[in-house]
């Protein structure tokens, strides 16, 4: 999964989940050159947005 992760410099959280939504983002923060954002899950559209600006 690493070397997967290196190939991403952005990655989208779609969750219902609080929890998970901090987790997903604390990860973005551990791993350098990796953002991710989260976001609720009838965000996609936005997500998407995001993941391609």
């Amino acid at each position: 999964m690493f070397g997967l992760m290196k190939k991403f410099d952005r990655a989208a959280v779609l969750t219902d989940k609080a929890w998970l939504k901090k987790v997903s983002e604390l990860e973005g923060v551990l791993y350098p050159g990796l953002e991710i954002k989260a976001f609720d899950k009838n965000q996609r559209a936005e997500a998407e947005a995001w993941l391609s600006s």
